[in-house]
């Protein structure tokens, strides 16, 4: 097993198999300009894929910096749009 693939084997355990088996497709297989910057949204739609799962699952595949960077930025989002953008069932801070 290559060490691509044993990331991949460790990523299914936490998050949506089907949106790993795309993106491991995507590595695999995809055009330099495909790979260059990837639309998250429009991966799920052109997939089939669910966008919730699919959008946890790049953000868990994400080195950490990267993940800190993106949490940072949704949490100002969160604050400029007065909590409008919390996750169903959360109380806005």
């Amino acid at each position: 097993m290559s060490d691509i693939q044993a990331q991949f084997s460790v990523l299914k355990q936490t998050a949506d198999a089907k949106v790993v088996d795309a993106i491991a497709h995507l590595i695999e297989n995809g055009e330099d300009h495909e790979l260059n910057r990837v639309n998250v949204l429009d991966f799920a739609r052109q997939h089939g894929l669910d966008e919730e799962h699919t959008i946890s699952t790049f953000l868990h595949s994400a080195p950490r910096t990267v993940r800190s960077r993106l949490e940072r930025a949704l949490s100002g989002l969160r604050r400029r749009a007065g909590g409008a953008l919390e996750p169903e069932g959360a109380q806005a801070g």
